[in-house]
């Protein structure tokens, strides 16, 4: 069975969180930028990602994977 992902871009992350916070389910749902916790997340977009989160239980896309590495 395939299970569609909720897809979150860069820019609503740069928007939705600061320097320092969490990006999870809980925190995601809660930003209003997921609307279920039983369904995968993965983050996508080209941008800079312009705030120092960490990332917990979701899925990144290869180009916001690179930047978190930095």
């Amino acid at each position: 069975m395939y299970v569609k992902n909720q897809v979150v871009q860069v820019t609503s992350l740069n928007k939705a969180f600061k320097d320092g916070d969490v990006v999870n389910y809980k925190s995601l749902l809660k930003a209003g930028l997921i609307e279920r916790t039983n369904q995968p997340v993965k983050v996508l977009g080209k941008d800079k990602l312009s705030v120092k989160v960490s990332f917990a239980d979701v899925q990144l896309s290869r180009s916001v994977a690179e930047q978190v590495k930095k």
